[in-house]
C-alpha cells in the first residue's frame, strides 16, 4: 500500500493547503487530471467500492 501503517487519512478535506496558491493549484490539477476520462467504468465502481470501505471502516474504529 502507498500509505504507511497507522496512517489516517482524511477524505473529508483537500491533500493539499488551500490558504496558498499553489496548494490550491496543485488540488485543482490532481482533481481534474484529464487521463480520468479514460477510466472504465468498472475502475471507476473499483474506486467507488475502496472509498466506501475505507469509510465504514475508520467510522467504526
Amino acid at each position: 500500500m502507498s500509505c504507511y501503517e497507522g496512517e489516517k487519512i482524511n477524505l473529508d478535506e483537500p491533500r493539499y493547503d488551500q490558504d496558498t496558491y499553489i496548494g490550491r493549484a496543485r488540488h485543482f490539477f490532481e482533481i481534474t487530471n484529464p487521463l480520468n476520462l479514460f477510466v472504465s467504468y468498472r475502475q471507476l465502481e473499483e474506486a467507488r467500492c475502496l472509498v466506501t470501505k475505507y469509510n465504514l471502516l475508520s467510522s467504526s474504529i
